[in-house]
């Protein structure tokens, strides 16, 4: 009865909270896509034919007349593949642009011909200084065959994930991770610990997603000042709208032998005139994780995730509703030498409803108007030995959001203005003297593009604002914080030839400390410390400097881009090297800020051979240092590490590719910190398409570390017990329909 009388006060304040609480919609706007396809003998339409978006996994099949149509895709370059048993399976080019409307007719023909690009022309210009640096489609996580958001996106140049286990992972991008690393989920914060601490799993599960997006620079404003990093945007399966009135989706299933894991997952869709109905659920079971050294114990992950939707779409815009609830069960693993000998279960659950909107054209000076409210309630208990609760969290959280999204004002193009308003209340029990803690937070921004003929501008800014009042606990009342800063960012980006461009970005950042930074105090058995906050710290600012350049070719492209930040005031939990007062048999650990001094360079290459043979590799390193303190070395910084991949496509559907992950050992280390060794690791994968019974059906096959090398993460917390996996066959299977 609890849950519900929750979903029902929160979805009645939902309706309410605009008029008090304006905030920005941050998601990305998105295009369409809607065709006929029609014989190229007889220009007429065909039914039943099936047309797959690869990149993302979206599917239609055309209706009695030959239509189809795809709603609600982010804007970018796509390869629509056609089939229908007597015509020739058919591959298409298609442009989206954001905002707009792309017809793509499509001829097929009924015997083997090479078929043109289909040229595509959208209702708004799409934005180039807008799109994600980074994008990992549907696709690719699907044949990546991985359990969390970190490894599915580990093999992007400038990633790496700290952890405490595989159920933990979360990623770290160029040396920066936690609280100046926001994981985003349509834009909207997930309302989980991921952030706080090592052994934190972060609450999305990979098989619901359709797609990943890294964003850097300006735009990253829209979603929060963390820009240095960038921000992870997570984005579910969208709506499939089509004429279609039988149920559309898609089945998957996986295995892994390194943990003998099983995962499933279901997604539905039905249409009933203006509105869809949609369903997502997966469960996942994995054994204990097996290394060169043998199996650890309690590294086991049982999760499983529900969500449903209902949008309904009209000629002035659109209403989504969805809401949906994660569990997870996992262990982090026991530390005999420097922790609990006994490990810790983790049990966390987080529930969330959420509203969106968008109102069209609502005036001369607005394109459009996107509205986003959303709840979110996480529970986290830390389980010991006897089925004693070590540590409880719950966090009660809402976010309310909107943008307007701007007309063209002269040279100006793809503005933006957007307010977000957030609360936050965080309860801790248990062995703990963390005081329960109400966290208000405003903000305000604008963003803003200049495109000329060989230069192009664009700029961000971004006002936050935010109030923290802990709840007495103990004798003394921690005392209330408020924080204000002001981040912007702007880049330039010169096209001296065609397909080459430089670049350049200038960040000013600001990051409140949370509250876990402020008013921790208490054991925390799981990453093996005794915690304590700072409530006199002030805020980061962080200045960053970055270099790029960017060059497109028919047979690939490439990226190298070098940096630099500067952080005053970087926040971090630093080791004493002394045992807490309150338990002996714990280290402590203080929160402190210093002046850090980070930079690196990245590079990355995709290029097409000969004989159907396709190349990619990319090298990222990054360097921190304390510089009030001689230039020691920053803690859990990650060493120079790449990749490189060679594929053949050996036909439409059959592709297999042989890799190469490395990296250097990692000595440049702070006090009490372990080095790591070297290493590379052999992999190799294969996938293949395959259309049966009307069903377009899809199949990967993945062997990582062949060699069953020894190797160990740096940035691994128990690195010391536990190597990275050994061995693994990974095994999926999907199905469309």
């Amino acid at each position: 009865m609890a849950k519900w009388m929750f979903y029902l006060s929160t979805a009645f304040f939902g309706v309410c909270a605009p008029i008090f609480m304006p905030s920005p919609a941050l998601s990305v706007s998105t295009g369409s896509i809607v065709g006929h396809v029609f014989g190229a003998e007889s220009e007429e339409g065909i039914g039943e034919v099936t047309v797959f978006i690869e990149e993302i996994n979206r599917i239609q099949i055309t209706d009695p007349g030959g239509y189809y149509s795809f709603l609600h895709i982010q804007p970018g370059t796509y390869i629509i593949r056609s089939h229908r048993i007597g015509y020739q399976e058919t591959l298409f080019e298609v442009h989206v642009s954001a905002g707009g409307i792309t017809h793509c007719d499509l001829e097929i023909q009924e015997r083997p011909l090479k078929t043109s690009t289909t040229v595509v022309v959208g209702q708004y210009a799409a934005s180039s200084l807008q799109k994600p640096k980074t994008i990992i489609s549907s696709s690719k996580q699907y044949h990546n065959l991985y359990g969390t958001i970190a490894e599915t996106i580990n093999s992007e140049a400038g990633i790496t994930q700290r952890s405490m286990g595989p159920a933990s992972a979360r990623p770290i991008i160029r040396g920066l991770g936690g609280e100046r690393l926001v994981i985003v989920q349509e834009g909207q914060k997930t309302g989980d610990l991921s952030a706080t601490s090592a052994d934190h799993a972060v609450a999305i599960e990979p098989l619901n997603v359709e797609r990943i997006e890294i964003i850097r620079g300006p735009q990253a404003l829209l979603y929060s000042s963390n820009v240095l990093g960038g921000v992870i945007n997570v984005l579910k399966h969208s709506v499939p709208y089509g004429s279609s009135d039988k149920f559309l989706g898609s089945f998957s299933s996986q295995f892994e032998s390194v943990s003998e894991g099983k995962s499933s997952a279901l997604s539905l869709a039905r249409q009933l005139k203006s509105m869809t109905l949609t369903f997502d659920g997966a469960i996942r079971d994995n054994g204990d994780m097996s290394t060169p050294r043998g199996s650890v114990d309690n590294t086991d992950i049982r999760t499983g995730n529900t969500e449903f939707g209902i949008n309904s779409n009209h000629p002035w815009g659109n209403i989504e509703f969805s809401g949906g609830g994660y569990t997870s069960n996992y262990g982090v693993p026991a530390d005999p030498f420097e922790g609990h000998a006994l490990g810790v279960a983790i049990d966390l659950q987080r529930e969330y409803l959420e509203l969106r909107a968008t109102l069209l054209e609502p005036s001369s000076l607005i394109n459009n108007v996107e509205f986003s409210q959303t709840f979110s309630r996480y529970q986290h208990k830390e389980i010991e030995s006897g089925d004693y609760v070590g540590l409880e969290l719950g966090i009660s959280s809402q976010n309310t959001n909107i943008l307007a999204r701007l007309d063209n004002l002269g040279p100006f193009e793809n503005g933006a203005i957007g307010l977000s308003y957030s609360f936050r209340d965080h309860v801790s029990k248990g062995m703990t003297y963390t005081p329960s803690t109400k966290e208000y937070t405003g903000g305000i921004f604008a963003y803003q593009e200049w495109v000329g003929s060989d230069i192009s501008i664009n700029a961000g800014m971004r006002v936050d604002h935010s109030l923290l009042k802990p709840q007495k606990r103990t004798v003394t009342l921690r005392p209330e914080r408020t924080f204000s800063g002001l981040s912007s960012a702007l880049s330039a980006y010169y096209q001296s030839i065609e397909d080459l461009t430089f670049g350049l970005t200038i960040a000013r950042t600001f990051r409140a400390p949370s509250i876990e930074e402020l008013y921790s105090d208490g054991p925390h058995l799981a990453v093996h410390s005794y915690e304590v906050g700072n409530d006199s710290l002030g805020g980061e600012i962080g200045t960053g400097l970055e270099g790029f350049l960017d060059y497109h070719h028919d047979h690939g492209n490439i990226h190298l881009s070098l940096y630099r930040n500067f952080i005053e005031g970087y926040i971090f939990p630093t080791n004493t090297g002394l045992s807490s007062l309150r338990r002996a048999d714990l280290l402590l650990y203080k929160m402190i800020g210093e002046k850090v001094l980070m930079y690196g360079a990245e590079a990355a290459v995709d290029w097409s051979l000969p004989r159907n043979l396709k190349f990619d590799a990319s090298v990222s390193h990054v360097r921190g240092f304390l510089t009030e303190h001689s230039n020691q070395p920053l803690p859990l910084i990650p060493p120079m590490q790449a990749r490189v991949n060679i594929g053949h496509e050996h036909s439409t559907s059959l592709k297999t590719t042989i890799g190469v992950r490395m990296a250097t050992k990692q000595t440049q280390t702070a006090e009490f910190e372990k080095p790591t060794d070297g290493y590379a690791v052999l992999d190799l994968s294969g996938q293949y398409h395959l259309h049966w019974l009307r069903y377009l059906h899809s199949f990967s096959l993945k062997i990582e570390n062949i060699t069953n090398t020894v190797y160990r993460h740096h940035l691994n917390r128990i690195k010391h017990i536990m190597p990275q996996p050994g061995r693994n066959v990974g095994l999926a299977y999907k199905v469309f329909f």
